[in-house]
């Protein structure tokens, strides 16, 4: 609304000259205008990336970070609202003063391969992400290993119980250090779901060593094209960043599956009541 009326403050004043019953604002007064707008504008957007489909909850902790700095920011955008970023400021910070020393945004933004820990205010929090991490990790890999345990091991054959041929063969086909060098380097090695956890160290600070991806790139499709490089994480991330970050998603479709179940149209009335469309719901 605020956009509309600076938009066309002109015909507004125009019409406010002419007729007389209403007040036109001043000059100053319509500066005061521009700087709400400039300062609700990113709010706006961070509200609708919040209530896309597709956002995650690895986003919550870099949007919380960029209001902060964008209020605290001081220029010609902040003459005469002051106080009012000041207030959006102290609320913003109250509301989401724990959201660092909780576990699921923490693990749930270092895992979104578009920020990583890039988006903390302090290094502590990435160290104990990176504790957190380690620690989803044994569990992870204990739970598939109760799942899909290992075989018993069979004996192996002696030399002496095969053929001259099978011995052959068995002496021309065994991997020999290229054969491993090659498998490493075409990332044909399969990482086993026993990893140590030096090798999990390892996969995490390779991972948070390479540069974010940009904030247009959906994360999960991001390592599905990268789980053969990150199998531990790659699971780890699957777990974090499916929960949505706002329930304005899961309300749309409830409302949505509301209106296909049944045929009175009352229902109408209470998907426009939570915000859903017309086009929307149909």
């Amino acid at each position: 609304m605020l956009q509309r009326m600076y938009e066309q403050r002109r015909a507004l004043n125009v019409y406010a000259g002419e007729h007389g019953h209403i007040s036109g604002l001043s000059a100053t007064q319509w500066d005061i205008v521009s700087n709400l707008i400039d300062t609700l504008a990113p709010i706006e957007e961070v509200t609708m990336e919040m209530s896309s489909s597709e956002s995650s909850a690895g986003c919550i902790i870099p949007s919380v970070s960029v209001l902060k700095l964008m209020l605290q920011a001081e220029g010609p955008s902040s003459v005469g609202i002051k106080t009012l970023r000041k207030t959006m400021l102290d609320s913003l910070t109250k509301q989401f003063s724990k959201a660092e020393e909780t576990k699921v945004l923490v693990l749930a933004t270092l895992l979104d391969p578009r920020y990583k820990a890039r988006a903390f205010v302090s290094e502590e929090t990435v160290e104990k992400g990176k504790l957190w991490l380690k620690e989803e990790a044994e569990e992870e890999l204990g739970e598939l290993r109760e799942e899909d345990p290992s075989p018993a091991p069979e004996r192996p054959e002696q030399d002496e119980d095969l053929d001259p041929e099978t011995k052959k063969q068995r002496r021309i086909h065994q991997p020999t250090l290229l054969d491993t060098l090659y498998a490493r380097v075409l990332g044909a090695t399969a990482v086993s779901r026993g990893m140590n956890m030096n090798s999990f160290e390892s996969e995490l600070e390779c991972y948070l060593s390479e540069p974010v991806i940009k904030r247009s790139e959906m994360p999960l499709q991001w390592w599905q094209k990268n789980d053969t490089r990150f199998k531990t994480l790659a699971l780890l991330a699957k777990k974090f960043l499916c929960p949505p970050p706002s329930t304005v998603c899961l309300v749309k479709g409830f409302c949505r599956f509301l209106f296909l179940c049944s045929s009175d149209n009352s229902f109408l009335a209470f998907c426009f009541f939570f915000g859903g469309s017309a086009m929307t719901i149909a």
